[in-house]
């Protein structure tokens, strides 16, 4: 089913009582100005740019978990904290870096990757919905 025949679909329910109607709708529906066009490219870029800074930056200093770290950029985008502590993580490329390599040495120990990394989109879901509420 294509997006003109949903949009048919809609408008000939009951909202709509003519056919100049359902062409208005579809009008304003389906068309975009080009302003709405270039708004729309250019927040996808931002966003591409946002999710991929912390990829950029490990693959361009050969950082060794540069892969968990491109996996982990999605997540990014549901919470600023992650993001943040991807660019920071992306930023230390050295194993040797004894207050990394610490904490680091004690997560994978203990397999709280994957709990951290919930905890920080956790944090980041509930701080946006708490903004949203206020």
């Amino acid at each position: 089913m294509s997006f003109l025949s949903v949009c048919v679909t809609a408008c000939s329910s009951a909202k709509c009582r003519s056919g100049i109607e359902t062409w208005a709708f579809l009008a304003e529906v389906c068309l975009m100005t080009t302003y709405q066009l270039v708004a729309i490219a250019v927040a996808v870029g931002v966003t591409l740019l946002f999710c991929g800074l912390p990829v950029m930056i490990a693959f361009g200093r050969r950082h060794p978990d540069r892969r968990t770290i491109a996996k982990l950029s999605p997540l990014a985008l549901l919470s600023f904290a992650l993001w943040f502590a991807l660019i920071l993580w992306a930023a230390t490329d050295r194993k040797d870096d004894s207050i990394v390599a610490r904490y680091i040495d004690r997560i994978q120990k203990r397999n709280l990757g994957p709990w951290i990394v919930g905890g920080l989109v956790f944090i980041g879901l509930a701080g946006t919905a708490a903004s949203l509420y206020l």
